[in-house]
């Protein structure tokens, strides 16, 4: 039996395509995991498992209407992902990861999410960050599993094929350059 929660986004995508999972499925593990390594892992500030299961049920009857009508359905449809909590998501909270901005639920996407919700891809949650995306490091951070942290968080907890990162200063840049080695 294939374990859902650790295919890489192409596996994922291929599986999808072929009909051998469905979004649901694909969803309901990550669901699983996240709930099993957070506790530990501490990378999502917000969990949507309703709207989550709700959108991936709408990304499998897509993928089913689309076969039916021999069209071709976006590789991202069914992919569940998670966004930093400094990217807009409709009707989720969106804080960035500050107090000034606790209880904030935006309107709409941002770009990026509503692109990757337009292809059909399953928002699970949000991932902490430093206020606003301005920080390097988690030992004096306001919340534990923040910024950058959550993709190194992701790869042990292997809580979703894909997240959503968002190249502000540190956040993109900083663990390659502590983990590449120098040039001589």
């Amino acid at each position: 039996m294939i374990d859902l929660a650790s295919l890489t986004l192409a596996d994922a995508s291929r599986l999808l395509a072929d009909g051998a999972v469905s979004a649901v499925e694909l969803t309901e593990a990550t669901l699983e995991r996240v709930e099993a390594t957070e506790p530990l892992v501490h990378a999502y500030v917000h969990v949507c498992a309703e709207r989550a299961l709700a959108d991936a049920a709408a990304a499998d009857e897509r993928r089913a209407r689309d076969r039916g009508r021999g069209a071709s359905t976006p590789a991202l449809c069914g992919i569940p992902f998670g966004a930093k909590d400094v990217l807009d998501t409709a009707g989720v909270p969106t804080a960035a990861g500050s107090r000034l901005l606790a209880g904030r639920v935006p309107r709409e996407d941002a770009e990026a999410v509503a692109r990757l919700r337009g292809q059909g891809a399953v928002l699970v949650g949000k991932h902490h960050t430093h206020e606003f995306a301005c920080g390097q490091d988690t030992l004096r951070a306001a919340t534990p599993g923040t910024s950058s942290t959550t993709a190194a968080a992701r790869a042990p907890g292997r809580a979703s094929p894909s997240r959503w990162a968002r190249r502000s200063s540190p956040s993109a840049r900083t663990p390659a350059a502590r983990c590449a080695s120098r040039r001589r």
